[in-house]
């Protein structure tokens, strides 16, 4: 949960940042390409996009501690994309 608002906090002050120089449409923007791009890290580190022998082969050839560590660090990058989503989404909405 710690990561949760370490990425709330990052996202607000982003989005004052990015709102004083641009406006609604570039803080909107801004929040979705970070949001977009958490979102694809924590994809690729999960597996998302191989086939299912491929991910087998490869969790069962790495040790529990990698194992772990990456499943720690795919709920850090899923976790983190939610507010800035979250805020991109709502931005957009109020403009249309």
């Amino acid at each position: 949960m710690n990561y949760f608002g370490i990425a709330v906090l990052t996202c607000l002050f982003l989005s004052l940042i990015t709102y004083a120089i641009g406006g609604w449409a570039l803080t909107a923007e801004i929040n979705a390409w970070i949001g977009v791009i958490l979102l694809g890290i924590g994809a690729l580190l999960s597996g998302a996009f191989i086939s299912g022998d491929r991910l087998r082969a490869n969790d069962r050839s790495s040790t529990d501690e990698d194992r772990q560590s990456r499943n720690r660090w795919i709920y850090v990058a899923f976790l983190s994309c939610i507010p800035f989503l979250f805020v991109a989404i709502f931005i957009f909405a109020l403009l249309k």
